[in-house]
């Protein structure tokens, strides 16, 4: 059964809470800077795939988006949905993994959404919660991700929102 609209790209499925760092990072980037420079500042979505965050900041008028996904499968997917609602060309998809990606230019925004054991998604995907992931390793993942983008992609005063979807604090604030 097709869903109204769906097909034609008018609207995307997004739980509320992923939709929060990309209203975060709009809300803060739009609080900085005057409405005249929103269609020149440049975002950065770092592990962007299935793609609701990029099209959160495609939509918000600023003048580029990159979005980066290690993936090749997942940028498809994460394409594919951005060419749905008509907003690819808004993008720049960049198949890399984030940790080795830089840009040409100033950055004045990064949404980094890491690897996590997604323990937050638990109550209507329980089966995360019985996964066994290499926390160790997704640990080091995260944090090379988040200096990476601070240290290298981040403009200076530019703004960096870090999301999971784990509820472990080793994940979250500790990091």
């Amino acid at each position: 059964k097709m869903w109204p609209e769906y097909e034609d790209g008018t609207w995307w499925v997004q739980d509320a809470s992923s939709a929060l760092p990309a209203l975060v990072l709009t809300s803060a980037l739009y609080d900085k800077h005057s409405k005249e420079d929103i269609p020149n500042l440049r975002v950065v979505d770092m592990c962007s795939a299935p793609g609701g965050k990029t099209s959160q900041l495609a939509s918000a008028d600023f003048g580029h988006i990159t979005a980066i996904e290690a993936s090749p499968r997942r940028s498809r997917r994460l394409k594919e949905n951005l060419e749905r609602l008509g907003l690819l060309e808004k993008c720049e998809v960049v198949v890399q993994e984030g940790q080795h990606w830089l840009p040409q230019v100033q950055v004045h925004g990064v949404l980094v959404d890491v690897p996590c054991t997604a323990t937050g998604t638990g109550a209507r995907r329980p089966d995360v919660l019985r996964r066994s992931d290499n926390i160790a390793e997704l640990l080091q993942t995260q944090e090379m991700l988040a200096n990476h983008c601070a240290d290298n992609i981040l403009d200076v005063g530019g703004i960096l929102i870090y999301a999971t979807c784990s509820i472990l604090k080793d994940e979250s604030e500790e990091q």
